[in-house]
C-alpha cells in the first residue's frame, strides 16, 4: 500500500495497551494479526524512510523480559515497552477500579512528555486495523527540516504548544499549501501566518 496518508515530514506515535489475560495474544487471533500487520505497516514505512514510534503497556503479571520478547517477535523496528504489574486485573476492573486513567495514562504521559513533547493527537490512517489506546503525529526532522528557526511561530502560540510548534507547522504547511515549506526565513509565511496561528489556537481551544 503506498505511503499517501501521512504528509511528508510527520510520522507517527501510537500507544497500545493490553490489560490482563489478553497478553500474549492468542496466535492468528483478531489481536494477533492486527500487531502483525501493524508491524508490517512500521517495516514498510522505515524502508520508505520514516521510522514510526510505539510504545506497548501491558498491564498484568508478565515481566519486561516476556512482554519485550514478544513484541520484538512482531518486528516494530522502534518500540518501547512499559509493563505495570498488578494481579487480578479482571477482577479490579469489574470492581470498577480505574486502572487506565491512573497507571497506564501516568506511564503514558510520562513517555510523551521525555520521548515525544512535539506530538499532536491525530487518528492513523496508515494503521487503521489495529485499535490503538492514543495515537498521534509529530514532525520528523530526520525526513524533513525547516530552514528556519521555528521560535518564532512557537512565542504566538499557548505555553503547552510552544514545543509542538514543528508539528503545527509541518501540518498546517500541508493543509493550506504554506509558500514556506522551502523558504529560509519565518516571514515568508507572510499572509499564512495567520491562518496557522488561527487553526492552532482552535485545536488548543478545543482541547
Amino acid at each position: 500500500m503506498p505511503d499517501v496518508n501521512l504528509p511528508h515530514g510527520l510520522r507517527h506515535v501510537l500507544v497500545h495497551v493490553t490489560l490482563g489475560s489478553a497478553f500474549p495474544p492468542a496466535a492468528n487471533s483478531a489481536s494477533d494479526v492486527a500487531l502483525l500487520r501493524a508491524a508490517n505497516r512500521a517495516m514498510q514505512r522505515k524502508t520508505q524512510g520514516v521510522e514510526d514510534a510505539f510504545l506497548f503497556v501491558v498491564v498484568g503479571q508478565h515481566t519486561r523480559e516476556a512482554v519485550s520478547a514478544t513484541f520484538s517477535a512482531y518486528g516494530f523496528p522502534k518500540a518501547t515497552v512499559v509493563c505495570i504489574e498488578t494481579a487480578d486485573v479482571e477482577h479490579r476492573l469489574e470492581m470498577g477500579e480505574e486502572i487506565v486513567p491512573g497507571e497506564i495514562g501516568n506511564a503514558v504521559a510520562m513517555w510523551l512528555n521525555r520521548e515525544h513533547i512535539g506530538a499532536v493527537a491525530a487518528f492513523p490512517k496508515d494503521y487503521a486495523d489495529t485499535e490503538f489506546w492514543w495515537s498521534g503525529v509529530e514532525h520528523d526532522d530526520n525526513v524533513f527540516d525547516w530552514s528556519f528557526d521555528d521560535g518564532d511561530f512557537a512565542k504566538a502560540l499557548p505555553t503547552s504548544h510552544k514545543r509542538k510548534a514543528a508539528t503545527w507547522l509541518t501540518i498546517l504547511g500541508h493543509a493550506v499549501d504554506l509558500l514556506a515549506m522551502h523558504a529560509t526565513e519565518p516571514d515568508a509565511l507572510v499572509h499564512d501566518i495567520a491562518a496557522a496561528w488561527a487553526a492552532t489556537l482552535c485545536e488548543w481551544l478545543h482541547g
